[in-house]
């Protein structure tokens, strides 16, 4: 067991430090969007965690862009990647695209309004190297869906389902490609099912628990373990594609 966990801006340094980035775009956005489109939410930075640093990795597509953060990140620790990023949400999409710019990163990160099922249109298959989604995690008919379009959008499965997003993904990423997601552990059956069904294969894997505290192991080295009654893991970190072998990654404990 580890502290990965443990204050990820911090092992990401200087690379979310530097971050400039603004919740909303105009005065009147600023107000709707600000309370709810967080700059650099942890699931982000668990995200941002896991792919980097990046090997082999020239392009990348982020669907589901939000704020633009996970992208801005990578490209600031990748000085030659090229990154697209996708939202159907018009708000959230012209929010990435002011923050790239004030980021000086237009040259290398392009943003794109746009609803990710439309895309096998708009790339050839196996156009990106990484395919990376931090995706609503409420499956699509349950759960209450707020009122406040954007955050049903950024919450709930409206606009694209697991396995729609898995589809895509996998076009996109194409024979050579990798796909990471992070998803809430009451999908994990769900999405491997989805693999199965695909043929695709899983590459990496890690667990993340939440509430956890510091304890002496009998060995005497301190070590993390969650509280009790809180022993399964909140969300899981995933990487599959075509092609690999399967490597289960240190658990993250926050």
């Amino acid at each position: 067991m580890n502290r990965r966990g443990v204050n990820l801006a911090g092992r990401l340094g200087a690379i979310v430090d530097g971050l400039v980035l603004a919740q909303g775009v105009g005065a009147s956005d600023t107000q709707v969007l600000g309370e709810t489109l967080q700059k650099v939410t942890t699931d982000t930075l668990l995200l941002a965690d896991f792919i980097l640093p990046l090997k082999n990795v020239n392009t990348m597509m982020e669907l589901g862009v939000g704020t633009g953060a996970l992208a801005l990140i990578a490209a600031r620790k990748t000085s030659d990647l090229q990154v697209t990023g996708v939202d159907i949400h018009s708000g959230a999409a012209a929010c990435a695209a002011e923050n790239v710019q004030s980021n000086s990163l237009s040259d290398r990160v392009r943003i794109l309004r746009q609803d990710w099922r439309a895309l096998y249109g708009s790339f050839p298959e196996g156009s990106f190297d990484l395919v990376v989604s931090n995706p609503p995690y409420i499956k699509k008919g349950t759960g209450r869906v707020s009122p406040v379009e954007h955050r049903a959008v950024a919450r709930h499965e409206s606009c694209g389902t697991l396995a729609e997003l898995v589809g895509i993904a996998t076009y996109l990423a194409g024979e050579h490609g990798r796909i990471a997601f992070v998803y809430p552990i009451s999908r994990y059956c769900e999405l491997l099912g989805e693999l199965y069904r695909k043929g695709l294969v899983l590459r990496r894997l890690a667990f993340v628990y939440t509430h956890c505290v510091r304890a002496k192991a009998p060995s005497g080295r301190l070590t993390d373990k969650p509280l009790k009654g809180n022993k399964t893991a909140s969300l899981f970190l995933i990487e599959f594609g075509r092609s690999g072998m399967l490597k289960v990654g240190e658990s993250v404990f926050l």
